[in-house]
């Protein structure tokens, strides 16, 4: 029978540790591997499989067996290699040990054993093909990303805008905690986290189950530039409505003239999600054209007020929203904003 504490390693917590091993291998040794959970550990006696998740892959199309340790605590590494010996020869193929975290102490006597393992985004040794890299970490980004989908997008500039909001170097989120914050699900929320991890503007600390995800620069101003070629506008598509309800966020260059000299235009302007929208699009009439009597609706990718604490969009979603625009006074009323944030 399967331990509790090995079941929790089989869902979304063990595919967000999955990713970070791939990802740390392709950034580090530009090195693709892929991975597969697939239930590996349970040809092995209880002492095995209660703490490890193992799991197959290839690495330099050698066949190798990734041991995944799902405990808090360290064991020592006269025991790890002990059981590393276990597993290899029941595969008869290199096997490479797994930790989340682990001592400096420890990781030195692991080389000293000539056990394989791997510290995600910290350290690697793997002398089955040559590698020791020690104290690595992240500085290419992965270029399979040409942009991040709405809710990666929405949950960066939540955590940026938090932190900028609150003033403090850095905030901790669970998935639980995103899921609540931004009213997503819990697949949603470890999709779009895959997608900044893979990215390097997240980090994640802690054991698979219990970790927490943090922006990956301490300084906003940073964070917000490394992640600027991979955000998007959040408008899908504008709506023009007579006689509509002043519902949403405002917007455009209305939200724009309140953070600069802009004028504002005659037409009121509002951001919505589509959902949103259906509910009200009844209460006027719908026109194809802008009209100065007409009220305009920015239909968005994400919930505007959900990174807001006023009735006005965030200024960095505003950016995007209008960073496209070819009037040079919108263009300058940008930079004016944006150089007067405090990051």
């Amino acid at each position: 029978m399967v331990s509790y504490k090995t079941m929790l390693y089989k869902g979304i917590e063990m595919d967000i540790l999955i990713t970070r091993i791939e990802g740390y291998l392709k950034e580090a040794l530009g090195i693709e591997c892929s991975i597969a959970s697939d239930g590996e550990e349970l040809r092995f006696p209880h002492y095995i499989k209660s703490v490890y998740k193992i799991c197959s892959g290839k690495l330099l199309n050698q066949t190798c067996h990734f041991v995944i340790d799902t405990r808090d605590n360290e064991e020592t590494p006269g025991r790890i290699s002990k059981n590393m010996q276990v597993i290899q020869k029941k595969f008869d193929a290199d096997v490479i040990y797994v930790r989340t975290s682990m001592t400096a102490i420890n990781r030195t006597r692991l080389i000293g054993h000539k056990v394989s393992f791997i510290v995600p985004e910290n350290q690697m040794y793997l002398p089955l093909v040559g590698i020791d890299l020690r104290e690595h970490y992240k500085t290419q980004k992965n270029r399979d990303i040409q942009t991040l989908s709405p809710s990666a997008q929405a949950i960066f500039l939540y955590c940026l805008l938090q932190r900028m909001e609150m003033g403090k170097s850095e905030l901790f989120y669970s998935t639980k905690e995103l899921e609540a914050l931004l009213n997503y699900s819990k697949m949603t929320v470890t999709r779009a986290c895959k997608e900044l991890l893979q990215l390097n503007l997240f980090k994640y600390e802690g054991s698979p189950k219990r970790g927490k995800y943090h922006l990956s620069q301490n300084n906003s101003h940073q964070c917000w530039e490394r992640a600027l070629p991979y955000l998007q506008s959040p408008v899908k598509s504008k709506r023009f409505m007579l006689a509509g309800l002043q519902k949403g966020c405002i917007a455009g260059e209305n939200a724009l003239s309140m953070f600069s000299m802009l004028g504002a235009p005659r037409s009121p302007q509002f951001a919505l999600t589509s959902k949103q929208f259906k509910q009200i699009e009844d209460n006027g009439t719908i026109i194809s054209n802008s009209d100065p009597e007409a009220i305009e609706y920015e239909i968005w990718s994400y919930d505007p007020a959900q990174l807001t604490t006023n009735n006005t969009v965030d200024k960095l979603s505003l950016y995007l929203s209008l960073k496209s625009e070819n009037d040079e006074r919108v263009q300058m009323s940008l930079e004016e904003m944006i150089e007067e944030i405090k990051w």
